[in-house]
């Protein structure tokens, strides 16, 4: 499937938005505050690092 969004993003950049976007279609506000987008952030990189097998960044 084909990620949209802005222009000049890394592929993996667009892999975790797209995660994290889904992440919080999914589970609504349990990880999301007003503020903080750190928590959906971190589970999108666990989420990738455990579909793919290998660590993909910084959490």
């Amino acid at each position: 499937m084909k990620v949209l969004g802005p222009a000049g993003l890394s592929p993996h950049m667009k892999q975790v938005l797209y995660v994290e976007k889904k992440i919080d279609e999914k589970y609504g506000s349990v990880f999301t505050k007003p503020r903080s987008r750190k928590p959906v952030k971190r589970e999108a990189l666990l989420m990738i690092e455990r579909r793919t097998g290998k660590k993909v960044g910084a959490i």
